[in-house]
């Protein structure tokens, strides 16, 4: 007899599913997220980011970008971006300096009101990546996904502080389930999602502001 044909590599379970997925009719049902599911990923990011929101102080950028927003709560001057009284910032999109001068006029000038975008952004992203599994492979897929988002140390210390980093991280997953949704219903109006959330989250800075995050 001839030599033995080489052992043939299978793809693995999740591959499987992915294909699948990717072959059934466009109009086929997918799980709808509970609310006990959205609660416990929420709880989960509380856990996380929000318990010691309000403990220490900031750091490196987030200096400068909680003085932009304190200058923006102080002049009311909401466009011209200052960091320091007459000096222009122009380096960084203003989305998540808007949010906190709202906060500090709001709540006034602490380090729990510059964290908290960056908490709620980072929350929203990985409730994002939970729905992205679920449409990619199915709902346990999308829970274990939502909580490796949630406790990633890339995760942690864009939540942790004043960081555009979570805007960005959500933008860009909510642009990848938009596009999933587009290409798995036939509905080409959620591409209409994804040049949003593409240009929120496209890493360019301004004058008078081409993206916001």
């Amino acid at each position: 007899s001839g030599p033995a044909a080489p052992p043939q590599h299978r793809p693995g379970r999740c591959l499987h599913r992915m294909q699948a997925r990717s072959s059934a009719p466009l109009d086929r049902p997918h799980p709808r997220i509970e609310a006990r599911e959205v609660g416990a990923i929420v709880a989960v990011c509380a856990a996380v980011f929000f318990v010691q929101i309000d403990v220490g102080h900031l750091h490196g950028d987030a200096i400068r970008y909680a003085a932009v927003a304190k200058n923006i709560a102080v002049s009311g001057e909401w466009i011209l971006l200052q960091d320091q009284p007459g000096v222009l910032y122009a380096n960084k999109p203003p989305l998540m300096m808007w949010l906190v001068a709202a906060l500090f006029e709001l709540a006034g000038v602490s380090v729990w009101a510059a964290r908290l975008p960056s908490a709620l952004f980072a929350t929203a992203a990985v409730l994002m990546t939970g729905l992205l599994g679920r449409r990619l492979v199915d709902a346990r897929v999308g829970w274990l996904a939502a909580v490796l988002a949630a406790s990633s140390y890339g995760t942690f210390t864009s939540a942790s502080t004043l960081r555009l980093e979570s805007g960005v991280t959500f933008a860009a997953v909510t642009g990848a389930y938009a596009a999933m949704r587009a290409i798995q219903d036939g509905r080409p109006a959620w591409l209409l999602l994804v040049g949003v959330a593409a240009g929120l989250g496209r890493p360019r800075p301004h004058p008078l502001h081409p993206r916001v995050l």
